[in-house]
């Protein structure tokens, strides 16, 4: 087979490759209905905006409730200066007695007095002083007590059925009398800590219908955990002192007896200061006093919010209606 035989039979062999192979398609063009047109959806808001009016409407009728459902208070606050450190033991001092091979209880690095008070407020046993000493369950939720049978009562009204239900379907706790559980969660969440903007004061506030009832929370509440806090440390104190002491008789060096000498007078001071009426977890500013006038609602946070998401809904509603006519 000569050259030019060949060149030929392989041209007509690619020939014939390209006649059975399938046609190059090319890439569909977007269609005009999948583009939405600014002018034209304008123009849909335009001939729909009649809705906007009246879900602006309900928006403004779900602030009214919001504001009827409002509940006005007086605000009952003090301004305090936390106190420093604790006087545990720490320092070049704790580093000394670890080298010795004596641990003190309590010795370690321990958290602001103040910082403490803040966990006690909202602690089981401080509930249970409180309400030994005040009864403060049948103040909050005087209206489920019993006077008489000294007992809690179970509401019965309509409502408290359908609250019931409701609660029953999502799985919800039922109602249950009043615990000490409960009381130290209303405590917890009554007293709000705020920081004095630009200062190292902290103000405490207690928000509640009643006037007297808001400052006798406060004063109740700030003075008996501070008292709680001092109690503790006060103990605390003595079994480190007393570990000292027989520590101080055990040791026969020099230097471990000079550094338990410093420690056991350290220790003397504490009990002294803990034994004095001033305040402990931190200093009064200013004492607790209550408003005379109740707390007032937002007429901006109430109503603005729900009518922007109410007028935003309806621009959504019309934009998928006209998507979906010109679809």
């Amino acid at each position: 087979m000569t050259l030019w035989s060949r060149f030929k039979k392989r041209q007509k062999s690619e020939e014939t490759l390209e006649t059975s192979s399938p046609p190059r398609t090319q890439p569909d063009a977007v269609s005009p209905s999948d583009v939405i047109d600014l002018r034209f959806l304008f123009g849909v808001w335009l001939r729909w905006s009649w809705i906007i009016i009246p879900l602006a409407a309900a928006g403004l009728y779900l602030g009214y409730i919001q504001l009827q459902a409002f509940s006005p208070k007086y605000t009952a606050s003090m301004i305090v200066q936390p106190s420093g450190s604790s006087n545990a033991i720490g320092g070049n001092v704790g580093s000394v007695i670890s080298g010795l091979g004596i641990e003190i209880p309590g010795g370690g690095e321990s958290s602001s007095p103040f910082e403490r008070l803040r966990i006690i407020i909202g602690a089981i046993p401080f509930a249970e002083k409180v309400q030994e000493k005040y009864g403060l369950l049948q103040e909050i939720y005087g209206s489920s007590w019993d006077e008489d049978t000294q007992t809690w009562r179970k509401p019965t009204s309509e409502d408290f059925e359908r609250d019931q239900d409701r609660r029953r379907f999502f799985r919800q706790n039922p109602w249950s009398e009043p615990s000490i559980e409960d009381l130290a969660n209303f405590l917890s969440g009554s007293l709000v800590f705020e920081t004095v903007p630009e200062s190292q004061f902290v103000e405490i506030k207690v928000r509640h219908p009643d006037a007297d009832f808001a400052l006798e929370l406060l004063e109740r509440t700030y003075y008996e955990a501070d008292e709680f806090l001092r109690q503790e440390d006060r103990i605390e104190a003595e079994q480190r002192l007393n570990y000292v002491q027989a520590q101080l008789e055990r040791q026969t060096l020099v230097g471990s007896r000079s550094v338990l000498t410093g420690m056991l007078g350290r220790e003397y001071n504490n009990l002294m200061l803990l034994a004095s009426n001033l305040p402990y977890a931190a200093r009064i500013i200013v004492p607790p006093h209550v408003s005379k006038q109740r707390t007032e609602p937002s007429i901006q946070g109430l109503f603005l919010p729900p009518v922007v998401l109410m007028i935003i809904a309806g621009f959504v509603l019309i934009s998928l209606i006209a998507v979906f006519r010109r679809g």
